[in-house]
Formats: C-alpha cells, structure tokens, sequence
C-alpha cells in the first residue's frame, strides 16, 4: 500500500519528537519538571498532527502553556526550547501552505536596490555598535591586533610571533589597522564592514538567486544583524572575515554561470576564506554539492577553474613564506596543528545548549526567532524526505546549514563564535518557511523584538558612535598603557603572559613566540610547535632568565599563574623573583571597566625590572 507524502511527513514529526526526547539528557535537561513539560507539549503536538484540524487551536494551547507558566514564574529556556521545536516542525497542511503570503503586506519595487543597501548598512551602524564602550569583548582579537601590527614592520605572521589563526585573517587586519590610523575603536567600527557584506549577500541571494521578495531578503538579513548584535559576536572574528568571501562564492555559485572569469573569481575567493580560517574548507563540501546539482553539462570545466582559482590564491601564499624560508611554520600551522585542534574533547549537544542559553539570556525572543530558524531546517528536511521532491535553493541552504553545525562539532571546543557560519545561513533559510502561520509568529516575535531589544541597542550605538573619540581616549587598558610607557624608554622588552592589549598599546612585540595566553598549555600546539624546532621545552624559562623589562601576568585567589603553564618552574607572578622587580601600581578597576566578560577570580600584576 502507498502511504502518501502527507502521512510519510507527521510519520516524520512523530519521529523526530521521539528522538528529540530521548537525546535531552545530552542538552543537559534531566530534571523531571522539564521532561513532564515536554510530554505535554508534545501529547498536544501529536494530537494534533493525526487530527488533521483545528491547527490554530494547537498555537492556541501553546500560547495558554506560556501565559500560564510565566504567571507561575517558572516560564525558562527549556520550555522555550520545546515549543520552539514543535511549532517549527509542525507539518504544513495542504491547506494551510500559503506560501509568502507574509511578505504582501509589503509593497515591491524593482528599481530600489541601493536603497535597501543603505538601509542595511544604516541597520549594520544601528546593530553592531552597542558595546564600543567596552574595550575588550574578547582576549582573542588582542593576540590577532598584536600579529597584525608586527606587519607594519615587515615581518610576516608566525616570523617573530605565533598564534593559530591564518595568515590572511592578520594580513586584512593590517589592512584595517592602516586605515583606522591603528585606532583600535575605528578599528571596530571599520571591521563592520564584513557584517554589512554578509548581510547585504543574505539580500542578494535571496531577491536575486532565489527569486523571492525583496522584503524577504531585508526580514532575513536583519535577523542575521540580530543575531550578530549579540555581545560576543561584536568581537572581531576570523569566521565573520571568512564567511565574507564565502558568502561571495555561495552568491556566485548560485547564479549557475559557465563563464571561465567567474568561476576562478569564486575559486579565488573560496581560497580566500579558507586563508582567513582554513576550518572554513569544510564548506568546499557543500560547493562541491551545489556545482554536481546545479551544472551536470559543465561539471568539469566549472570545478577545473574553481580549482585553478583556490589553488592560485594558496600557491601565492606558499610561495610568499618559501622565500622568506618560513614554509615549515606556515604549513604546520595550515594543517597539522588544525587537525590535532579537532580532536580534542567535546560535549556538542551540551555546548550548543549552552550557546542556546546564552541567547535566550540576553533576548529570550531572540532566542525563539533563531530556534524557529534552526527546527524549521528539519520541516525542509522532513519535506525532501517525503515528497521526493526539491530545489536547488532550499537543499544547498540545508546542506550548509548543516555542513556549519558540523564545523562547530569538529572545532570541538564549545566556543560560539564557532557558530557564526551557522547564524549566516539560518538567516537566509527564512525564505523558506512555509505556511502564513509561522511566519505572522515569526512577524509577531520581530516586532516584540524591535521594542525591547532592537530599540535600546540602536540607541546605544548612536550615542557610541558619536562619541567615538572621547572613548577611546578613556579606554581603561589604553590609559594604563600609556602610563606604563613613562617608566621606560623607547628601547624596553615585555613577556605578556596575559592582557596581550597591552602589548598592541605600546606598540611592542612579545618576548615569547606564543602569544596567546591559553596556548602556553594545550599540547596539541606545545607539541607540535617544539617537534618541529620551533620552540624547546623551557622556552618561557629561557625567556624569563633574559630578565624582561615588563612582565604582564595574572594569579588566582591563591597567587598561582590563571592561565597555568606546565613549563614553567620558578615563577609565580609577584616581586619576589630572581631579579630586582617591583610592582607598577594598579588598580583592578581597570580590567572591570573595560571587559565586557569581567572575571573577578583573575588579578592582574605588572612587574617592572630596569
């Protein structure tokens, strides 16, 4: 007997809301209250699966769950990730499948295409600007600042100091350093530019490759700004650079061209990305993909220029350390550190939990529009599954939504702006939702969110912007720069064991080849980095018995190093070392006013040996 595509697909959901059930305990949610709230709502989104009707009666009774445990003030993510769950994966009844129906309430023109530009990049200023008074949101964009200043005077990244990133992430930092005048809150400002891109290509693939409305490509790309206006993703990221050129190429692609030109533009600027975060090269999968579905006749003359044009970009590249005699570092940190990266421990499920959560803290409605995103992708999947049927748009979004799920799984460390590839395409993948119900829900959260949360941000980034200069003037950790300048001359050496910030304010280099704080203990980098000569064993020994002028460290509540370091044997960050040092005077306030992520358990000591 044929079971048809209907059946097949609340066959489908049923599934899925099993499944969903049995893997909570790997999200972290084991208490009994949680669990009992699941099968409630989940009794409700069965019945009315195999009930055929009444569906507005199912968002109904969600909507009395809600009131009803807010007013009990036990309402908190869990459940709001439940029933984000069950109405996304909702099936679409025939019935019920009015496709864009949301966007008439918009009226459509063709000729304003640089007005929606503008309006996006008016709403990149509004979104992306709310925490410039904070100084630093991310240690991480330190230690890329300080590779990236050491470009100035001629060296190349890895040549005098060492982090993981790729060299073309430090090279376009060099770049925005140039024209910010090494202004590190211009720097901010000027590094937008790859949020206004990434949002601007999220308009263009959909009114133009996918051919949908226009204001269905604004609606996407200002949830994606949403999303990015988040706190940590305001830090400079090499997945927001990368994903930039990636997003280019997906563009490209897209439009299906034959030309020769065109597919070694996207070649070249696939290998751009993977030269910006060589992790982006999991997505070569999903173009691989995109061009076997979309171009079966020219197959191989297309992936041939694709080719050419990434080869060309890396083969510069090598060629470039080659004659610098830098190629061993350059390709132990290409490939092998990056492999030995990926498998280290994680806790995917309880991560992306966590990552979740986080939204959810900061706007519980944010929240919801990206979980209705993100469940949403298994109704396209369920979909493809049971009709046998798809187009080259929503299969290519599904694949690389999922192929970023994967890039999070395989970095294996929980961070989120590993999830970064993951906010780009569940933006785009608005476009297709189906049915006028989830969309007027998807509408009603928008709106809700623009009050509460857009709102506020936007004000806070045009007083921010305003008043650029006179912050960066009072930023903490500057101000202490310079004070910290008077004790010597021009000529003076700095071992910063923490707060590389300072190092990029006093425009000097680190006296140990590591630079970040974390990396002087993972041993997938310490290993590989003294196997292949780069470094020995006792290197921050050697480095400390060359008495360095300036030595920035941090202890715990019980004076051992914060960030411990194995190698170390004789060092415990306090006056009392082999050499005459003192401690340069500082108040703790500084570190407190100038991150956003504050940690109160770390103490800051600066020692000073002339």
């Amino acid at each position: 007997m044929k079971i048809s595509s209907n059946y097949k697909n609340y066959f489908l959901s049923v599934i899925a809301s099993l499944i969903f059930y049995f893997i909570l305990p790997n999200f972290g949610i084991n208490d009994t209250f949680s669990k009992n709230i699941f099968l409630l709502l989940a009794s409700i989104y069965i019945f009315f699966i195999f009930l055929n009707k009444f569906i507005y009666l199912f968002y109904f009774l969600n909507f009395l769950v809600f009131v009803y445990l807010v007013q009990k003030n036990i309402y908190e993510f869990s459940i709001a990730f439940f029933q984000a769950f069950f109405i996304a994966t909702f099936p679409i009844f025939p019935s019920l499948n009015e496709n864009n129906k949301f966007t008439t309430f918009f009226e459509e023109g063709k000729k304003y295409s640089f007005t929606y530009a503008f309006l996006i990049f008016g709403l990149t200023l509004l979104s992306q600007n709310s925490y410039l008074d904070f100084e630093i949101i991310d240690h991480d964009i330190s230690t890329s600042l300080v590779i990236a200043n050491d470009i100035f005077k001629g060296y190349l990244p890895y040549e005098r100091v060492w982090d993981d990133k790729q060299p073309l992430f430090y090279f376009f930092n060099y770049v925005i350093l140039f024209f910010s005048g090494k202004n590190f809150i211009y720097y901010k400002i000027i590094f937008d530019i790859f949020i206004f891109v990434n949002a601007l290509l999220i308009f263009k693939i959909i009114s133009k490759r996918f051919r949908m409305k226009k204001t269905t490509g604004l609606i996407s790309s200002v949830t994606y700004l949403a999303f990015m206006s988040l706190p940590w993703a305001n830090a400079e990221y090499s997945e927001t650079m990368s994903l930039s050129f990636l997003g280019l190429a997906y563009y490209g692609l897209l439009g299906g061209s034959s030309k020769k030109t065109a597919n070694l533009t996207w070649g070249i600027f696939i290998g751009i990305s993977t030269l910006i975060n060589i992790g982006s090269s999991i997505f070569l999968i999903g173009f691989f993909v995109l061009v076997i579905l979309q171009n079966k006749k020219h197959i191989i003359q297309k992936g041939i220029y694709l080719f050419f044009g990434f080869t060309f970009v890396h083969s510069t590249v090598i060629l470039i350390y080659f004659s610098q005699s830098l190629l061993d570092i350059y390709l132990l940190t290409l490939f092998k550190i990056p492999l030995s990266y990926t498998g280290t421990d994680t806790y995917f499920f309880y991560d992306l939990r966590a990552f979740l959560e986080s939204i959810y803290k900061t706007s519980n409605l944010l929240s919801l529009l990206f979980l209705i995103l993100l469940f949403s992708s298994w109704t396209i999947f369920s979909k493809i599954i049971s009709t046998k049927i798809y187009n080259i748009y929503s299969f290519s979004n599904l694949t690389f939504i999922f192929i970023s799920i994967c890039f999070f799984y395989l970095a294996g460390k929980g961070f989120y702006h590993h999830l970064i590839y993951l906010m780009f395409f569940i933006s785009i993948s608005f476009g297709f939702l189906e049915g006028s119900n989830i969309r007027y829900i998807f509408f009603v959260i928008s709106f809700l969110l623009y009050q509460s949360y857009l709102l506020p941000i936007s004000s806070n980034s045009i007083s921010n912007l305003v008043n650029a200069q006179t912050i960066y003037n009072n930023y903490p950790v500057k101000t202490l720069s310079e004070s910290i300048k008077k004790n010597f001359s021009d000529d003076f050496t700095v071992l910063a064991l923490d707060k590389v910030i300072i190092l990029f304010y006093l425009d000097k280099l680190n006296e140990a080849y590591i630079i970040h704080p974390t990396n002087h203990n993972e041993p997938f980098i310490i290993d590989n980095l003294t196997e292949y000569g780069f470094i020995d064993e006792n290197i921050l020994n050697t480095t400390l018995s060359k008495n360095p002028n300036l030595i920035i460290c941090s202890v715990n509540e019980e004076g051992d190093l914060y960030y411990k370091i194995d190698s170390i044997t004789d060092f415990k960050c306090n006056e009392n070392q082999k050499f005459t040092s003192t401690i340069f005077q500082l108040d703790q306030d500084v570190f407190r006013k100038s991150e956003f992520y504050y940690n109160p358990n770390v103490d800051v000591k600066i020692l000073i040996n002339k």
